[in-house]
């Protein structure tokens, strides 16, 4: 299918077919199952007395305002207990992460199959695996991280050599400075792209194919977007319309928000921008969901038509 052709399908199916219900309440309510998993533990914790190192934070600012609330003496016991509560919610966190991000993907991926039977029982099928789900997500986090560091290595020199120019002080330095710091996060957007679509469909591997191990999911991911990053780029890149609404709503949201607080011009542009910013705030959040489920779908589609490609390609080697 062209580009057309997916964003075309991908709206179908998320209103005509209703499916945009489904993956954003879907969604909202495992993310809700999430913090109410924190919530608890965090609970629990309290009544037993003890705290991790962000509510020792909290009542430090807290005894720095008030001067009433007595802060824990900072001893080796406290110290190694509030990392290990810490180092326990982290864990808690990270495992409801995963078992959300896998229940999305196995959403989007009864969307794509328009497969509306049983689908949220199956959404929660990450509580059968949390821990191979964590795995998961630990290995693609430090596969990011790994390409992360090699990202900054030359906006780190870039900001080495924008100092030394800016030291200059002249108007020509400071260009260069400029233009020196902009390559850098330029390349470093470029760095990121290659993992970040080089493992787009990673959770949607692991959907369809729940069987697979992290590694195994890593290594099918990789393979097929062998040859297809750029094309999946280039399927982000065709959603420039509303993207572009997107960004006109920040544009609004901002000019109104500077004129308001600098006092610029008559009272009634000054109200007229006070509306304006918080008419588009409130079309802005609705509007955001829409289109990241409508490229969430659309990117589904793509991967639909790659495994397709694939295993096509795999049965005539087979036969051949």
């Amino acid at each position: 299918m062209t580009n057309y052709e997916i964003r075309r399908v991908a709206w179908e199916r998320l209103f005509k077919g209703r499916w945009f219900w489904k993956l954003f309440g879907g969604g909202l309510l495992l993310g809700i199952c999430g913090q109410a998993a924190q919530t608890v533990l965090g609970g629990v914790l309290a009544r037993l007395g003890v705290i991790g190192w962000v509510e020792y934070g909290q009542i430090v600012a807290k005894n720095q305002q008030t001067l009433t609330t007595p802060v824990p003496e900072l001893t080796q016991p406290f110290v190694v207990t509030a990392t290990s509560v810490t180092a326990l919610e982290l864990f808690v966190g990270w495992i409801m992460a995963g078992i959300a991000s896998y229940g999305a993907a196995v959403i989007l991926s009864r969307c794509l199959k328009n497969d509306a039977e049983g689908w949220l029982g199956a959404a929660f099928g990450g509580f059968k695996m949390p821990l191979g789900l964590l795995a998961l997500m630990v290995r693609y986090w430090l596969i990011c991280f790994g390409w992360g560091v090699l990202a900054g290595f030359p906006v780190g020199v870039a900001f080495v050599v924008a100092k030394a120019l800016v030291k200059a002080e002249t108007i020509a330095s400071a260009c260069g400075a400029s233009a020196v710091l902009s390559l850098s996060f330029a390349v470093m957007l470029a760095v990121m792209a290659i993992p970040f679509y080089r493992y787009r469909y990673l959770w949607l591997v692991k959907a369809e194919h729940p069987e697979l191990g992290a590694g195994a999911c890593l290594k099918a991911t990789r393979q097929l977007m062998d040859g297809n990053k750029m094309r999946s780029f280039r399927l982000d890149c065709s959603y420039w319309k509303p993207i572009t609404f997107l960004l006109l709503l920040v544009c609004v949201m901002s000019v109104g928000i500077c004129i308001a607080c600098a006092k610029i011009g008559p009272t009634a542009l000054i109200v007229f921008s006070v509306v304006a910013s918080v008419l588009a705030y409130l079309l802005f959040i609705p509007a955001c969901v829409v289109v990241g489920q409508y490229i969430n779908v659309g990117q589904g589609l793509f991967y639909q038509e790659l495994t397709e490609t694939q295993t096509q390609h795999e049965e005539r080697k087979h036969y051949t």
